[in-house]
């Protein structure tokens, strides 16, 4: 399957290195990317073609191809060469994949879109929590919100990152650490 992750999650910490999670020189990003990392690499390992666009350079680490978040990246998506789009806040995204195409919105414990063209377009809303899920579901209004599936996925994909590495005031962050109880950060 060739899969499309497109991260608009880039406003708050810039561009950062495909290969983040690794590197202890390499800055911090919050869960929403790690998640959006650990689960293209993981699609990768499965034998699957995934190309990430996000906010930084083109770059292949794990089996993954990424590529700057421009205008091209919303051209591939929209021409119909990915079999699923998952996009990680990026409603832009959702509203250009064709509708052969899977197209799955992974939202933070952000507002959703009210926007029914958005909505006709998704068959999955993704979580990075059960309790940003249900949230996200509370702002979901209108018949046309309700064809949409739901699932949650915890941040926390890969807990032997967190277990053992002592107490966060004596080490360097790789992943920031707030937010739900539930989000699999219980693991810092």
């Amino acid at each position: 399957m060739r899969v499309a992750y497109v991260s608009g999650l880039g406003t708050v910490w810039g561009t950062y290195p495909p290969d983040i999670l690794d590197r202890e020189d390499a800055g911090t990003v919050a869960g929403g990317e790690a998640a959006m990392l650990e689960t293209a690499f993981g699609l990768a390992r499965r034998g699957h073609s995934v190309q990430v666009y996000f906010p930084g350079g083109e770059a292949q680490y794990h089996d993954v191809d990424f590529a700057p978040l421009d205008g091209r990246a919303y051209m591939s998506i929209g021409s119909g060469e990915f079999d699923a789009v998952v996009s990680w806040s990026d409603v832009g995204a959702s509203l250009v994949a064709p509708s052969s195409t899977v197209n799955v919105f992974s939202q933070q414990l952000n507002h959703m879109p009210f926007n029914p063209i958005f909505w006709a377009s998704v068959d999955a809303i993704v979580s990075p929590s059960n309790t940003h899920a249900r949230y996200l579901a509370s702002q979901a209004q209108g018949e046309w919100s309700q064809h949409c599936r739901w699932a949650s996925m915890g941040a926390g994909v890969r807990p032997e990152r967190y277990i053992g590495a002592g107490p966060a005031e004596a080490r360097r962050h790789v992943v920031s650490y707030w937010s739900s109880p539930d989000r699999g950060l219980h693991h810092l």
